[in-house]
C-alpha cells in the first residue's frame, strides 16, 4: 500500500536525522494526484491516519517548522527540479531568458519605487502581487522550445501583461518592449520601406511621394471584434536623407494627443498634440521607463490626417541601417484608446546607403 510506504521510508529517516529533524515533501501542484482514480483522497486520509499513530514523527507545516527554530546558513542549495535535477526547462533558451530579463528589470523598478517613498503601501502591494504572479515558473514552461502548445501567445500576453500591470499601477507607461511577443511568431508587422523618400509635410501626401515608404495597414488590426470608433487606418513611415518621415491616416479628430514610443535603437518617445497644441516634444530614457525632455527641431501637420518630419539627430540615429522598431498611441480624455500595433512593433531597417541600390527601380 502506497500510504504504508511512505510512512515506512519516512520512520527510516528519521532513524538517522537528528531529533529535531524535517523532511519536506514537496509536490507539484495537481500533477502528483493525476495517476491517483480519486486524486489521491483516499490516499492522504490513509497517510495521515497512520502517521498519527506512528510514534516519532509528526506533520507540520514548512513555516511551523522554521518558526520555532534559529535559522542556519545554507551552503549549497540543489535544485530540487523533478526534471533532471537542474533547471532547463525554465531557463537557459532566448525566449526563457527575454522573459527572466523582463523580470529583473520589473522588479528594480518596483524595488526603487518602495525605497523612494512615494508610493503609497496598497498600490506597492498590488504592484508586488502582480510581480510575483509573472515569477511563477509555469509560464517558462511554454517559453522555448522543450513544449508548445495553441495556447503559447495566450500564456505570453497575460505575463507580459502581469509585468506591464506593474508599472500603470505606479502611473508609469509601461516600456515598448514589453508590447512586443516573447514567443516566436515569425510575423512581420507592416511593410519595411524599400527606398528613400522626402515627401512635402502634410496630413495627406500624394501616393508618389510616399511610393517606396512603410506601412502598416491599421485597419485590419481589429482582432475578432471590430471596433467602429478607431480613427486610424493607415500608418506611412520612411527615412530620408537625414529625417524620419511619419503619417497617420484617419478619422479627425485622430485624439488629444499621438505618441510615437520608439524602442530600437534606443528609448525616445514622441509626442504630437495635447497640450502642446499640436507641436512637437521629444523625450528620451535610458532604461525605457524615466523621460526625460530633450531640445527638438520637429515638424508637424494635419489635415486629413497627421504628418511628421524629424531629424536623425533628433533621434538619436547614428550609422548605417540601424534597426529601429516603435509603436503608436492615440490619447483621448487622458487614457490610450487605440495603440498600433495592438501586440508588437512595427520594425524596420533605419537610414543605409544600400536601400536605395538594392530596390532603384525606373
Amino acid at each position: 500500500m502506497a500510504a504504508e510506504h511512505l510512512r515506512v521510508h519516512l520512520e527510516h529517516i528519521a532513524q538517522v536525522m537528528p531529533s529535531d529533524g524535517v523532511v519536506l515533501l514537496a509536490l507539484d501542484g495537481e500533477n502528483a494526484w493525476e495517476a491517483f482514480p480519486d486524486s489521491g483522497e483516499a490516499f492522504l486520509d490513509e497517510f495521515y491516519t497512520r502517521l498519527r499513530q506512528t510514534k516519532g514523527l509528526k506533520s507540520t507545516t514548512l513555516g511551523g517548522y522554521l518558526g520555532t527554530r534559529a535559522g542556519r546558513p545554507v551552503g549549497r542549495l540543489h535544485s530540487g527540479s523533478w526534471i533532471g535535477g537542474n533547471f532547463d526547462i525554465w531557463i537557459g533558451d532566448p525566449e526563457e531568458n527575454q522573459g527572466w530579463c523582463w523580470i529583473k528589470r520589473t522588479r528594480d523598478f518596483l524595488t526603487q519605487a518602495k525605497e523612494g517613498g512615494q508610493v503609497t503601501k496598497e498600490v506597492l502591494a498590488a504592484a508586488w502581487e502582480d510581480l510575483y504572479a509573472a515569477q511563477g515558473s509555469d509560464w517558462f514552461w511554454w517559453y522555448g522550445p522543450d513544449f508548445q502548445t495553441d495556447s503559447d501567445t495566450i500564456f505570453d500576453a497575460l505575463f507580459r501583461g502581469r509585468l506591464q500591470n506593474v508599472y500603470r499601477r505606479l502611473g508609469v507607461t509601461p516600456p515598448a518592449g514589453l508590447s512586443v511577443p516573447i514567443c516566436a511568431t515569425g510575423t512581420q508587422l507592416g511593410t519595411p520601406p524599400v527606398r528613400e523618400i522626402e515627401p512635402k509635410l502634410s496630413g495627406t501626401g500624394s501616393y508618389l511621394e510616399w511610393s517606396g515608404a512603410g506601412k502598416y495597414e491599421a485597419w485590419r488590426d481589429q482582432g475578432a471584434m471590430a471596433q467602429g470608433d478607431r480613427r486610424v487606418r493607415m500608418v506611412r513611415y520612411g527615412v530620408g536623407e537625414s529625417d524620419f518621415h511619419f503619417r497617420l491616416d484617419g478619422k479627425e479628430p485622430l485624439g488629444e494627443e499621438v505618441i510615437l514610443d520608439f524602442h530600437q535603437p534606443s528609448p525616445v518617445r514622441i509626442r504630437i498634440g495635447g497640450e502642446k497644441d499640436g507641436k512637437v516634444s521629444l523625450e528620451k530614457s535610458k532604461d525605457g521607463v524615466v523621460y526625460e525632455a530633450e531640445d527638438c527641431s520637429a515638424e508637424v501637420a494635419g489635415g486629413g490626417g497627421l504628418g511628421l518630419r524629424i531629424p536623425f539627430s533628433s533621434l538619436g540615429w547614428r550609422g548605417d541601417g540601424v534597426e529601429v522598431s516603435f509603436l503608436v498611441r492615440v490619447i483621448r480624455g487622458g487614457v490610450e484608446v487605440e495603440r498600433y500595433p495592438d501586440r508588437g512593433l512595427i520594425e524596420f531597417r533605419g537610414p543605409t546607403r544600400a536601400l536605395d541600390m538594392k530596390n532603384w527601380y525606373i
